[in-house]
């Protein structure tokens, strides 16, 4: 038995079925979910971004560092002895609270909400922290960066920093740069807070210089800096 499709019935099933007011109710009702959809991951995402990182872990091993080291006297004098030296988490964290506490009043009197700096060591790559409170209610943001060490013919080091903590979990081709409050942004998001940055690094720039540009090799590891000077190097700090 042959059966002959009617390509005109078909059209009037499906017109029938579902006239052009309900095909248009349907697209409205995918606009609207597809809007509800945003709005609820914005919200999420200011969630996230108002919920304060825990640094109560990294607070608590600063305070219980008993020696007060001048770390930037470390640094030179290790280069002048040509020795390695490994910097602990916390006495690193301890080094510059003092540090910050003494420029409060100068060169980051601007900066007046600001409440502390915390550096987290991981591997290959370090987190630093900055605490503030607006209004009562603690703030943090941070930045991830990496250290890049190249070194030419003549055995010649060069330095740089990359803003970076590896790649994002979803969209692998974009650089994570660091964290609003729990939430992980891209690189690009530290535009946001260039002039701060900028402002803490003039406050360390002679410990930048001795501690990282004039080593001729450095580590960051999970919870300490190892810093080597045994090499010639020519460096650069890019921001």
């Amino acid at each position: 038995m042959t059966v002959v499709l009617d390509l005109n019935y078909f059209i009037h099933l499906v017109t029938e079925n579902h006239p052009p007011s309900q095909r248009l109710r349907r697209r409205d009702r995918l606009v609207v979910c597809a809007i509800v959809l945003l709005i609820s991951l914005l919200a999420w995402a200011m969630f996230l971004v108002m919920q304060a990182q825990n640094t109560q872990s990294l607070e608590t091993a600063a305070a219980s560092v008993t020696t007060q080291r001048d770390l930037n006297d470390v640094f030179v004098r290790a280069r002048e002895g040509a020795y390695k030296i490994t910097i602990s988490e916390e006495e690193l964290n301890a080094y510059v609270a003092r540090k910050l506490a003494m420029k409060q009043g100068g060169a980051l009197a601007g900066v007046v909400s600001l409440e502390k700096i915390l550096i987290r060591l991981e591997e290959e790559r370090a987190e630093v922290i900055t605490v503030r409170k607006v209004f009562g209610k603690t703030f943090t943001t941070s930045l991830w960066l990496t250290i890049e060490q190249t070194e030419n013919a003549s055995g010649e080091v060069a330095t740089s920093f990359d803003l970076s903590g590896g790649t994002m979990p979803i969209l692998h081709k974009i650089k994570k740069g660091g964290r609003f409050g729990r939430l992980t942004v891209p690189q690009g998001f530290l535009l946001l807070t260039k002039s701060a940055h900028i402002q803490l690094v003039d406050v360390f720039a002679e410990d930048i210089r001795n501690g990282i540009e004039e080593m001729g090799r450095i580590q960051i590891r999970k919870g300490a800096l190892e810093l080597d000077p045994n090499l010639d190097q020519s460096s650069f700090f890019g921001r």
